[in-house]
């Protein structure tokens, strides 16, 4: 009985030794490069959307990253190189308006050091470089211009067709994009009285290349603060809205307090 108590002692004893061993803080500092990602945004009103490769000349773009091991390294340096030189900085984030349609490269070069009383730490950089399209303000470019059929997340089996239409008013040099049907039931017809807009193309929205704002002119019964935005998918088949209201245009039982809601709709 003696031997067993001796023998579980150590046997206590044994992992409790391994339990407490020392770990090596150098060991998971194994970096690799090309983990970096630049995030290019487009500013409309006060929010800004992240676009995959294209914006509008003249709009607010804005450029940052994203740091691949924020919690393990530090940064040494940045160095943001737009167009061969064109324009160059070491900020984190900042924004550019392009006056000229085209292709820019966009580079940035990034020195990180590890985080760590190891002496082995020594300083990695990782490059990155995106292409950015500038395309011109003319009709008809913005991606999102049609029609989407999707339903609201509370009310997923109740499916109604949005449209999102360009108007230009005779004289005007440059259009613009309304939103139809959204909510459902809000058309927009006859809301700009002293303007010849016709019935079916529906209300202002202030727009993007594949990204908009949902404008404080929703014509329909509102919470006072109604707002909003949308953006399509990287294939542009698929559509998101986001707006704090109602399910409906006007209001139904159980829909009397506005809330945040989510459509989903697909291109048709």
């Amino acid at each position: 009985m003696q031997k067993r108590t001796i023998l579980f002692f150590l046997l206590i004893t044994a992992i409790s030794c391994r339990k407490s061993e020392p770990q090596n803080p150098c060991a998971n500092y194994d970096f690799s490069t090309n983990k970096t990602k630049i995030e290019v945004l487009e500013s409309l009103l006060d929010s800004s959307f992240t676009i995959p490769d294209t914006a509008y000349v003249g709009s607010f773009v804005g450029f940052r990253f994203i740091q691949p091991y924020p919690i393990s390294t530090n940064i040494y340096s940045i160095a943001w190189n737009i167009n061969n030189g064109s324009y160059t900085t070491g900020a984190k984030s900042f924004s550019l308006a392009f006056k000229d349609p085209g292709t820019y490269t966009v580079q940035l070069i990034i020195t990180y050091t590890p985080r760590s009383d190891c002496d082995n730490r020594k300083l990695f950089s990782d490059t990155v470089i995106k292409k950015l399209t500038i395309v011109p303000l003319i009709n008809h470019t913005s991606a999102f211009e049609g029609s989407y059929r999707g339903f609201l997340d509370t009310r997923p089996a109740d499916t109604f067709t949005i449209s999102i239409n360009y108007f230009k008013l005779a004289g005007d040099a440059l259009g613009d994009y309304y939103l139809y049907n959204y909510v459902k039931g809000c058309t927009g017809d006859y809301l700009y009285w002293n303007l010849p807009i016709p019935p079916g193309t529906g209300y202002l929205i202030c727009w993007g290349y594949k990204n908009f704002n949902l404008k404080d002119s929703y014509p329909c019964l509102k919470s006072s603060d109604f707002k909003g935005y949308g953006y399509l998918n990287k294939t542009n088949d698929s559509i998101f809205i986001k707006h704090y209201g109602y399910n409906n245009a006007m209001p139904a039982p159980g829909d009397t307090i506005p809330r945040w809601h989510f459509f989903r709709g697909r291109r048709i």
